[in-house]
């Protein structure tokens, strides 16, 4: 797996002196994740340290309610640090800020999770080093108030939700809830839950 996310010191250095992004397209689960934070530890921090300007590292999180959102039925009652919590929202916090070591000063992260899901990135524990701290925005969509909105207007009204035209019912709640809690629980309405 280490050999996966493996790039050459040389070639790091070489980038970064052109001022020419590194780009890695990381799978989103934990060994990946680990993986790939042992290589930016062992190659990219020592080349930024040695830099005499700041470099920045962007993380785009496609997906960010799924695996990154930590559960807080599942980790009630957890230590936050010692309990046997979900890894990859840590996982990826690592790649920027690893517990063990000290990222460069010189290195300024920035952490981008978007999903389709409104309300995943809001809903977080606090402890969840991906939950929103600077800011959250919600961005329009052509359904955002039930009627078509005029994107050219920057003042158009902006919604935590959408409108579901099929009813209360289908609206889609993340995997965890739909197939797992959901099946468990009783029919409402005539609603058939997923097998």
């Amino acid at each position: 797996m280490t050999e996966t996310y493996r790039v050459a010191s040389a070639q790091i250095r070489r980038n970064l002196t052109a001022k020419q992004p590194l780009i890695v397209v990381a799978m989103k689960q934990t060994n990946h994740l680990y993986a790939l934070g042992s290589s930016l530890r062992s190659s990219v921090f020592n080349a930024v340290s040695g830099l005499p300007r700041p470099a920045h590292m962007l993380v785009l999180d496609d997906e960010a309610d799924d695996g990154s959102v930590l559960d807080a039925v599942v980790e009630a009652g957890q230590d936050p640090i010692f309990g046997n919590l979900k890894q990859i929202p840590r996982a990826i916090a690592d790649l920027w800020d690893p517990r063990a070591v000290s990222p460069p000063s010189n290195l300024f992260a920035t952490y981008v999770g978007y999903t389709a899901t409104p309300q995943a990135n809001l809903l977080q524990e606090d402890h969840n080093p991906l939950a929103p701290r600077d800011f959250v925005i919600s961005l329009r969509t052509p359904l955002d108030s039930g009627y078509p909105v005029d994107l050219s207007n920057d003042r158009a009204p902006r919604s935590s939700t959408y409108p579901e035209p099929a009813g209360l019912d289908s609206f889609y709640t993340g995997g965890e809830v739909y197939y797992r809690r959901g099946a468990s629980a009783e029919p409402v309405c005539g609603t058939r839950w997923p097998a």
